[in-house]
Order: C-alpha cells, then structure tokens, then sequence
C-alpha cells in the first residue's frame, strides 16, 4: 500500500514537470511570436517611411518646377519662360535617374500581420504602383515641355497653361491628401498614433492638406475615396487641355497645307521682352536632350541648372545634344542667313567637326556636327528658338 502510494505521488510529481516544461515552452513561442510580429510592424513602418520619403521628394520637384510656370503665367516674360523650361528640364533629369525604394518584406510577413488586422497589402499595393507613378509624373513634365517649348507660342494654348497647370497642382495636393490619410489609417492599426506629429514634420510637402488625425478607420476610407475620385477630375481637367494642343496642331497643319497664315497670324501669343527669335532646327522638332545652365554669381562658372534649387536669374548657357546629318546643319546655316542673319559655317579639321557659328548683338550661337552627335550651343543671352512656321507667321503679322 505504501508502495502503490509512492508510486502514485512520483508519476504526479512527473506530471506536474512534464507540464510546467509544455507550459514554460508554450510561453516561448507565444513570446517570439509576439516579437517577430513587432519586428515585422516595425519593418512595415520602415517602408512606409521609405514611400513617402520618395513621395515627397518628388512632389517637392512637381511643385517647384510649377512655382516657375505660375510666375512665368503672372508676367509673360521671356525671363520667366526661360525659368520655367529649365526647371521642367532640370526636373525631368531628376527624375529619369531617380531610384525607387523596393518592397522587401515577404509574404509570409504579410500574412502574418494581415492575420493580425495590419493591412500590409495596401503599402505592398503602393510600393507596385510605384514606378507607373514615377512614369505618370515623366509624362506630365514631357507635355510641359511641349507646352513650353512648341505652344506656348499661340494663344489658346497659353491660355489652357494656366489651366493646365492648376490642374497639375491640384492633383498633387489630392493624392498628398490621400497619402496623408493613408498614414493615418496605418497609424491606427499599428497603434502608433503617437507618431502622426512625425508625418507633418518630415513631409513639408506631403502634409500641405493635412487635417486632423481621424480615430475612425470608416471615415478615413471615406475620405480617401472622395479624394481619388476628385483626381480623377483633375486629370479629366489637365486632358481638356491637351485637346486645346491638338487644336492648335490643327491650325499650324492647315497653315502648311493651304499656305494661308491668316488664322495663325491672328492666334499668335506674343511673349515680352524676347532678345532675339532664331528658327529652330527642323531636327530639334522631334527628339533632342537638353540642359541648361547657370552662372554662379560667386565664382562667375556656369553649373548645370539642378532640380530644387533656386534659379535666381535667367539662365546664361544651353545645351542641345541631337542626331542630325551634315547636310541638315549645313542647311541650318542658310535657312539662318534667309531670316536676315550672317553665320559662318564650315569644317574644323582641329575638331573633326562641322560648324555653323553665329555671334551677332543679341545671339550667341555655335552649331557642331560630328559622327557622334550633333550639338547645339547658346550663350547669354539666350535668343529664342521658334518653330519656323510661328516665326513666318510673326514676321507676316509685324
């Protein structure tokens, strides 16, 4: 009897070490499972951090190369115009180079905090679309510059810029909203609201329609929703204008076609205080790269003209790189001398190049070919390059 009573109390005392083990392991894993979901809230965090750091870098560029548009709208000058094409310039450079952040979590690490109600898909869902956005906003400093370069020239095309360009800006003041909301949305399912201050110290731009922070996820979709399909308006708004640009395309085909300049005479829009109007290469009308550049009042060099940074005068200098033949330059040079100027054009067998050269009062032009490229280059001040069609039209008009 007290054997079996022995016995009994010995496989109690097991039982009771077997569970206290089972529990002392079960209590482990609950803890690194609890520690591995912080750490991968913390990661997610991080990468939406990374998102909108990204975001607003390159809305800061958006509307800083729209800060110029506007200014160029408010005054007409050619100043202002030459401002405002180098900042769409400088912008579209910045941003054709520019190195997204990547999405590194993996699904397993999504699933797991979707398990634990953090929707992890809506910033993957971001991180996805991000080089579609980053192409959107190429595209949008692409119809600028045609604007800039090529419209701006008429009439109703300069009066659709001013459109165009609240359209522009609206629409990223929209989508910040929208991310801003995203933000808060986030917050709330990492429990992190502590950091909302954060998102309005760090992202200046991003946080310009910032409103309250919102404790419901509800009303927060709500917004949200609202928000993009405003965008959407805006977008509508921004192709309405492109249409104005088919519109006058019409209006130049119909002048070349019936050689009748009257109703383009009359739709020219004059722009203050030009130097000079030169007739731009036929080869410049299709695809060309071009900087512009500035003269550092501190050391009197010029530098390349960089996105963000305050153009405090006219810029002084202008690169072109194109593909052109021998005989299109050689052409150049006596389509010039037809409107009246005096280049000089021929081999430099020093530079293995052809060059058409012009140096009057009010230009500053030099024109080399090679089998490499071909190069185009101003100096201050720089005259106006002008479609030939407009500078036919303007000089039938005067």
């Amino acid at each position: 009897m007290k054997r079996g009573l022995c016995l009994i109390m010995v496989l109690v005392l097991a039982l009771s070490l077997c569970t206290g083990c089972a529990s002392k392991e079960a209590n482990a894993a609950s803890t690194a499972d609890a520690n591995a979901l912080e750490n991968e809230k913390q990661l997610l965090l991080d990468h939406w951090t990374q998102y909108l750091t990204a975001k607003e870098d390159i809305y800061s560029r958006m509307h800083w190369v729209l800060d110029y548009v506007d200014a160029c709208l408010a005054d007409n000058q050619w100043e202002s115009l030459l401002k405002a094409r180098a900042a769409c310039n400088a912008a579209a450079a910045y941003l054709q180079d520019y190195c997204l952040p990547e999405f590194t979590l993996t699904q397993e690490q999504c699933n797991s905090l979707i398990g634990d109600g953090i929707e992890a898909d809506l910033v993957q869902a971001e991180y996805l679309n991000l080089p579609t956005a980053l192409g959107q906003e190429l595209g949008t400093l692409a119809s600028l510059d045609a604007l800039l370069n090529h419209d701006v020239f008429l009439q109703a095309s300069w009066e659709s810029l001013s459109t165009w360009s609240e359209a522009c800006r609206s629409g990223l003041e929209d989508l910040a909203q929208y991310y801003s909301l995203s933000t808060n949305y986030l917050l709330l399912q990492l429990e992190k609201a502590e950091l909302w201050n954060n998102f309005l110290e760090q992202y200046p731009t991003l946080s310009l329609m910032t409103g309250e922070w919102e404790e419901s996820p509800d009303a927060l979709l709500e917004q949200g929703n609202a928000i993009l399909n405003q965008y959407e308006e805006r977008l509508t708004q921004m192709s309405a204008c492109v249409g104005t640009s088919e519109y006058t395309l019409q209006l130049v085909q119909e002048a070349l076609d019936t050689k009748d300049l009257t109703y383009l005479i009359q739709a020219l829009h004059t722009i203050e205080d030009v130097s000079c109007y030169i007739p731009m290469p036929n080869w410049m009308l299709d695809s060309y790269v071009c900087t512009y550049r500035i003269t550092n009042p501190g050391n009197n060099d010029q530098e390349t003209i960089q996105a963000g940074q305050e153009i405090f005068s006219a810029p002084s200098g202008y690169y072109v790189s194109a593909s052109a033949t021998q005989d299109e330059v050689a052409q150049y040079a006596q389509t010039l001398a037809s409107y009246g100027f005096s280049p000089s054009a021929g081999w430099k067998e020093e530079n293995g190049a052809y060059q058409v050269v012009l140096l009057e009062e009010n230009v500053s032009l030099i024109v080399e070919w090679t089998e490499d490229e071909t190069v185009l280059y101003m100096s201050d001040p720089i005259a106006c390059l002008i479609p030939e069609l407009y500078l036919i039209a303007m000089t039938a008009k005067s």
